[in-house]
């Protein structure tokens, strides 16, 4: 639906949407979500969507807040098994202002899906934690790598598989397993294994909220996890309970302010642009704030051209979705 909107767009008004709608069409070839396997789930979404200049381009030529902008981002998320990404990023564009109701309930039906969807893959990280427990590492380790061939990006697994390597190798060293729930930070006596280490970045990059997988001794992941504990957590957690936008501009300025600290820069952009739509304009504050994230995640000369475009005069935005009409 969104894709056809697009597709409708003035070339001449709005190059970059036609740009990136011709980068989709390219990658979609063939991808047809009924059917089982390798064509029901887009390849590489980051290289079509996250990072990729073009669909900031066309991110920055569409209306801030946009619903219908939402609806693709969040599903094109979705499928690419970036689940947990597609729900955080629905949390924080629930918040934006003149969500009609049926609007509202097509984002809700998608954040939907993606609950059923961790709740069905819920039981299979369960079974390797009960061997966990049990002390059957290798068997644990089994399960949670049978469930990372179906569902690659599940990062809470990830996670649960780069601890159960790590318990794995303090005890081959004669060490006792840590208890539950510790954080290893910067302790040379519990170096961690550089396989455990990519698991948990692999774990962080697919489910930035799951602090737990924010170990080692590199100091930027010691200052992102004091980030996301202190101030991102409980702003998130205020932030994710509401369903309407009523969560006022400070707390949805400190999530994005997080986010970009813990290097989940698409977040932090749709938090940025939640609060342009609430403006209904941008601050002179948010220029170096999208710069710093866009850079990040698609660096190069298209960038600098949407940034360039985003400092000089007020242009045209598209709308995709209308607003709703205040009583």
């Amino acid at each position: 639906m969104v894709i056809d909107k697009l597709k409708q767009a003035d070339a001449k008004t709005y190059p970059g949407v036609g740009n990136w709608v011709q980068a989709f069409q390219d990658a979609t070839k063939g991808y047809d979500p009924t059917k089982p396997g390798r064509n029901s789930q887009l390849d590489d979404i980051d290289t079509l969507l996250t990072q990729n200049p073009l669909f900031w381009r066309a991110y920055y030529e569409i209306a801030p807040g946009d619903p219908g902008l939402s609806l693709l981002q969040a599903g094109l998320l979705q499928a690419g098994g970036e689940i947990y990404r597609s729900s955080h990023l629905l949390t924080v564009y629930r918040q934006c202002p003149g969500i009609d109701d049926d609007t509202r309930r097509m984002l809700l039906s998608v954040q939907a899906r993606n609950q059923r969807l961790v709740q069905a893959f819920t039981p299979l990280v369960n079974k390797g934690i009960k061997l966990y427990d049990k002390g059957e590492y290798a068997s644990a380790i089994r399960e949670y790598e049978k469930t990372l061939k179906i569902w690659p990006q599940f990062g809470w697994c990830q996670y649960e598989l780069g601890l159960t390597k790590f318990q794995q190798s303090e005890i081959a060293a004669g060490r006792k397993p840590l208890p539950a729930g510790t954080v290893v930070l910067g302790r040379p006596t519990r170096t961690i294994p550089a396989e455990v280490l990519s698991l948990y970045t692999s774990a962080r990059r697919h489910d930035p909220f799951r602090f737990q997988a924010y170990q080692g001794s590199d100091k930027s992941v010691i200052l992102q996890l004091k980030v996301l504990t202190k101030a991102g957590l409980p702003a998130w957690k205020e932030l994710s309970t509401k369903t309407a936008p009523v969560v006022e501009n400070r707390t949805m300025m400190l999530c994005g302010v997080v986010c970009q600290r813990i290097g989940s820069h698409d977040l932090a952009l749709a938090a940025c642009q939640v609060l342009v739509a609430r403006r209904g304009r941008y601050h002179p504050n948010d220029h170096p704030f999208i710069s710093k994230s866009l850079r990040e995640l698609a660096p190069g000369p298209v960038t600098e051209r949407v940034l360039e475009r985003l400092a000089g005069e007020q242009v045209t935005a598209l709308r995709l979705i209308a607003p709703a009409q205040d009583d």
